[in-house]
C-alpha cells in the first residue's frame, strides 16, 4: 500500500483552475484545512456561486422524481480541453435541462390552476345547488341594505348550524354540494356582520367566493366549464405523461451533470479552505506518494510551488487495492471507524476470519450455496454492490465448507462420501449428540482464544509503533502472556492435552506478574513518574483484563449455539420430509427460505459483534479519517480532460 504524504501547494492566481484541474486528474489529493473560509477572487467566486446553484437545483429535481430516476447505470462522458471548459459545458447543460424541465413543469402549473378554476364552476357544488345558489346571489346582490356570504359545511355539522341559525336573526339556506358538504348561504344586515363572523370561527365554517360568471350568468358557465375542464384534464395528463418521459429519458444525463457538479463545488471547496494571500493561493492536503511525481514535475514548470512534509496522526489511509480486503473494509471495519495513520488496520484479519465465523454458524452445503450464488449476482448486478457481494459470497463458500464437515444439504444430514464420517455432525442418527456437541463448543473456544490472542499481539505492536514501549512491555504484554498460560492450563486440566502444556502454562503464568513488575519500575525511572503510580495502573489494567478477557473467550460459544440452533431447526424441516414426503414440500421451501433470511442476519450480526466488541476494542481506535480524494469523475460521470492527457505544460 502506497504512502502518505502532506502536501502545500503555492500558485499565482492566474493558475487556479490549473492547479485544480492537476488535483482532479490525480484522484489522490485529500484536502486539509488552513482555514475555516477564504474569499476567493470575484471571478471565481461567480463561478462557484453558479455550480452551487445549479447543483442545487437538480438535487431537488432527483428528490421530486426520485421514482423515475430509479438506478440508472447510464454513465455521463465529458470531455474538455480544460477544466474551465468542462465546468462551463457542465453548468450550460445543466442550465438548459433545468429550464426544459422548468418550462413543462410550469405548463402543468398553469393547467392545475386552470383545473381548480373549472372545478369551481362544477365541482364545488352540484349542478343544481350550483345554479339556484348563483341566482340567489345575483338577486340579492341588488338589495343595498344586505350582504349574502356562501360557505361549505360538513353534513355532520349540518344539524348544529341550523340549530344556532334559528336562534338568530339571520336569514339562510341549505343546498345541496359535493358528497359529505352542504353549501350554506347567510343573509345579514351589515350591522350583522360581527355576528356572522363569531359563526364562522366558531362553526368550523369555510368562505366559499364563487366565481363571476357563476353569478352573472350560471347555466351557460357550468356547462361551458364541463367542455373546458374535459379539454384541460386531457392536456394536464398528455404533459405529465410528456414530464414523465422528458425526465426519465434523460435520468442518466440528471444524474450525471449532478454528480460532476456536485464533484467541481468540492473543488472549489479545496481553495475555500486554503488561503488567497494577494495573488497567490495556497492549499494544504495528503496525497499519496505514487502521485508526488506528478506534483513535482509541474514544481519544475514553474508554475506551482510544492513542499512536501510528514503526514500528521490525522492523515487519511489510502484503500488496499486488493479487492477481496476492501470489501470488508469499507463495509464491516469502517462501521467501527477508518483506521488512523498508525494504526493497525484490522481488515485483512476481519477478511479471513468474519466468513470463517459465519461458517460456523451457519453450515450447511445448501444454504451456502444459496449465499454464494446470491453474492455472485449482487457482485455482476452493479458495482456499487460489489462488495457486498464479495462478502457474501465468501459467508456462502465458507457456510458449503462447514456443511461438508457437519454433513448438512438443506437440513439433510447425508453421507457425502462413502465411508466419510463429517467430524462436525451433531447428530448420531436421529438424535443429537453430546459428544460432537462438546467438540463444536471446543472448536468456539479455540477460534475464540486464537482470535483474543491475536488481537492482543497486534495492541501490542500498535503500542510500539506509536512509541509507547510503557504501556506495550507494562500494559498489553503481562496480560497477554496471563492469558495465554491461562488456556494452556485450563486446556490441559479439563481437555486432556498433554501435561507439558500445562507445565508451559504455568511458566507463562509466573511469568506474566514479574513481566508486569519490571516493566512498570522501569518505565518509572525513565518517565521520571513515581513507582507506585506506574505500578498501580498496570494493576489496574492487569486485573480487569483478567474478568475481560474470561467474558470475551466465553462469548465465542454462540458460534457453537448458533450452529446447534441452526442444526434443530433444519433437522425439523427433515424429518417432516420423512414423515409426509412430497406433501411437505411447500413447508420445505418455506422453512429453509425463513432460515436462510433470518438465521443469516443473525449469523451476521453475531460474527459483527464478535469482531466490534472482543477483537477490535483490544487494539483499534477507528479514529482515522476516511480516504476521499477530489475527483471529477464518478458513479455517473466520467470526464475526460485532453489538455491534463495530452500537453499538461501548454495551457
Amino acid at each position: 500500500m502506497a504512502s502518505v504524504v502532506r502536501v502545500i501547494l503555492e500558485t499565482d492566481v492566474n493558475h487556479v483552475y490549473r492547479l485544480l484541474e492537476l488535483l482532479a486528474s490525480l484522484e489522490a489529493f485529500v484536502p486539509q484545512p488552513l482555514s475555516r473560509y477564504t474569499e476567493l477572487p470575484e471571478h471565481i467566486r461567480r463561478l462557484r456561486d453558479q455550480v452551487v446553484e445549479l447543483a442545487a437545483g437538480l438535487r431537488e429535481l432527483i428528490e421530486r422524481y426520485s421514482s423515475l430516476l430509479g438506478e440508472s447505470e447510464e454513465k455521463l462522458v465529458v470531455r474538455g480541453e480544460t477544466l474551465k471548459n468542462v465546468i462551463e459545458e457542465a453548468l450550460a447543460g445543466a442550465r438548459k435541462l433545468l429550464e426544459e424541465i422548468q418550462e413543462l413543469e410550469g405548463h402543468i402549473e398553469s393547467l392545475e390552476a386552470e383545473k381548480k378554476r373549472l372545478e369551481a364552476l362544477t365541482g364545488l357544488a352540484a349542478r343544481h345547488g350550483g345554479v339556484s345558489v348563483a341566482r340567489a346571489l345575483r338577486r340579492l346582490e341588488s338589495l343595498e341594505n344586505l350582504r349574502a356570504k356562501l360557505f361549505i359545511v360538513d353534513v355532520r355539522l349540518e344539524y348544529e348550524v341550523r340549530r344556532v341559525l334559528a336562534a338568530t336573526s339571520l336569514a339562510y339556506g341549505v343546498y345541496p354540494a359535493s358528497p359529505g358538504e352542504k353549501l350554506l348561504l347567510v343573509v345579514y344586515r351589515p350591522s350583522d356582520r360581527e355576528l356572522v363572523e363569531r359563526l364562522e370561527a366558531t362553526m368550523g365554517l369555510r368562505e366559499l367566493v364563487p366565481p363571476r360568471e357563476l353569478v352573472e350568468a350560471p347555466e351557460e358557465a357550468i356547462m361551458l366549464a364541463d367542455i373546458r375542464l374535459q379539454e384541460v384534464e386531457e392536456a394536464l395528463r398528455e404533459a405529465r405523461r410528456e414530464l414523465e418521459k422528458l425526465v426519465s429519458s434523460k435520468a442518466g444525463l440528471i444524474l450525471g451533470l449532478y454528480e460532476l457538479l456536485s464533484r467541481i463545488a468540492e473543488l472549489f471547496s479545496v481553495l475555500e479552505t486554503g488561503l488567497v494571500v494577494g495573488d497567490r493561493v495556497i492549499v494544504k492536503g495528503y496525497i499519496v506518494s505514487t502521485a508526488l511525481r506528478a506534483l513535482e514535475a509541474a514544481g519544475k514548470e514553474g508554475w506551482l510551488r510544492v513542499e512536501v512534509t510528514e503526514p500528521g496522526d490525522d492523515a487519511p489511509r489510502p484503500p488496499t487495492r486488493n479487492p477481496l480486503i476492501r470489501a470488508f473494509a469499507e463495509h464491516i471495519r469502517d462501521l467501527y471507524g477508518p483506521p488512523g495513520l498508525r494504526e493497525v488496520d484490522p481488515a485483512p484479519v476481519i477478511a479471513a476470519t468474519f466468513p470463517l465465523f459465519f461458517g460456523l454458524m451457519f453450515g450447511d452445503i445448501g444454504h451456502g450455496a444459496v449465499l454464494a450464488l446470491l453474492g455472485l449476482g449482487l457482485y455482476r448486478l452493479r458495482e456499487d454492490y460489489r462488495g457486498y457481494g464479495i462478502i457474501i459470497a465468501l459467508c456462502g463458500l465458507w457456510s458449503m465448507v462447514f456443511g461438508v464437515l457437519s454433513g448438512e444439504v438443506f437440513g439433510f444430514h447425508m453421507a457425502l462420501f462413502p465411508g466419510y464420517e463429517p467430524p462436525l455432525s451433531l447428530f448420531a442418527g436421529d438424535r443429537l449428540s453430546a459428544e460432537k456437541l462438546r467438540l463444536a463448543l471446543a472448536v468456539s473456544l479455540l477460534a475464540g482464544v486464537v482470535h483474543i490472542a491475536l488481537a492482543l499481539v497486534l495492541g501490542i505492536y500498535t503500542r510500539l509503533r506509536r512509541g509507547d514501549y510503557a504501556g506495550a512491555a507494562a500494559g498489553l504484554a503481562p496480560v497477554l502472556l496471563l492469558y495465554t498460560g491461562g488456556v494452556l492450563y485450563v486446556a490441559s486440566r479439563l481437555a486432556g492435552l498433554p501435561a507439558w502444556l500445562g507445565e508451559a502454562g504455568m511458566i507463562l503464568l509466573t511469568a506474566s506478574p514479574i513481566l508486569l513488575l519490571t516493566a512498570s519500575l522501569t518505565a518509572s525511572r525513565l518517565s521520571g513518574v513515581k513507582p507506585l503510580h506506574v505500578l498501580g495502573e498496570a494493576l489496574l489494567e492487569y486485573a480487569l483484563s483478567v474478568v475481560e478477557l474470561a467474558s470475551n473467550t466465553l462469548s465465542y460459544m454462540r458460534l457453537a449455539i448458533l450452529y446447534l440452533i441452526h442444526a434443530v431447526l433444519t433437522s425439523m424441516l427433515a424429518r417432516a420430509w420423512h414423515a409426509i414426503g412430497l406433501l411437505s414440500l411447500p413447508l420445505l421451501v418455506l422453512g429453509n427460505a425463513g432460515i436462510i433470511a433470518l438465521e443469516s442476519l443473525m449469523a451476521f450480526i453475531q460474527a459483527s459483534r464478535l469482531h466490534f466488541y472482543e477483537f477490535m476494542t483490544k487494539f483499534y481506535e477507528g479514529s482515522g479519517r476516511p480516504y476521499r480524494p477530489v475527483k471529477l469523475s464518478g458513479r455517473h460521470v466520467r470526464v475526460e480532460l485532453r489538455a491534463v492527457a495530452g500537453r499538461p505544460g501548454k495551457r
